[in-house]
């Protein structure tokens, strides 16, 4: 069965999985964001109001349904030298533009992982389970990196992630260099946690 690959995890990139082709290159950036906006939004599903809103401010309400409606049908060319599914992977109306649940996007499956391994109760599995969720560090939306709307998006994966690093540190032994690690990564990414910095200042000492 072909199914539809989305990299939003670095450089946005849509991929056929049965021969790896790779949509693109997009004819203009606008395209290229409507196709992130809808999958980064809840429900893969955007009114065709807030896109206008979101991708083209300032811009009188007129032209900018004008504008969209050229950059869904350059994003769709883009799609359907994938041929299908990836051609139908993006659907709309007069009101609405989604995206269809079958496409599978990185970013969902890493943030899907992470709240599997939160959930499991401590031990062996849960701590392989945080780091294989933690894998992948790509920076959601790289893409779009001064884009209001991917800041929201961006900042609660980076929460989640957050979260697993310091469940990791304290699924592990206290004192070992394996909790050390986990407790100097999280640190390192959020310089600000004060679980973080005790941690590292009661652990290095004893070593």
């Amino acid at each position: 069965m072909t199914h539809v690959r989305v990299r939003m995890l670095g450089p946005f990139t849509v991929t056929a999985a049965n021969d790896a082709k790779t949509a693109g290159p997009w004819p203009r950036p606008t395209a290229r964001r409507l196709c992130q906006l809808v999958l980064v939004s809840p429900g893969r599903r955007i009114t065709r109001d807030l896109a206008c809103e979101t991708l083209f401010p300032g811009t009188e309400p007129r032209a900018a349904a004008r504008a969209l409606s050229k950059a869904l049908s350059m994003a769709r060319a883009a799609l359907a030298e994938l041929g299908e599914p990836a051609a139908s992977m993006l659907q709309a109306d007069l009101t609405h533009i989604w995206a269809t649940p079958d496409a599978q996007v990185d970013a969902d499956e890493q943030q899907a992982a992470l709240a599997r391994a939160l959930a499991m109760r401590s031990g062996p599995e849960r701590e392989s389970a945080l780091v294989d969720a933690l894998t992948d560090e790509g920076v959601l939306l790289a893409d779009e990196p001064y884009a209001d709307w991917a800041v929201l998006p961006r900042e609660h994966l980076e929460s989640l992630r957050q979260e697993a690093r310091l469940a990791l540190a304290r699924n592990r032994p206290e004192g070992s260099d394996a909790a050390l690690a986990a407790w100097q990564a999280a640190f390192e990414h959020d310089p600000a946690c004060e679980e973080a910095a005790g941690a590292l200042l009661r652990g290095y000492p004893r070593r």
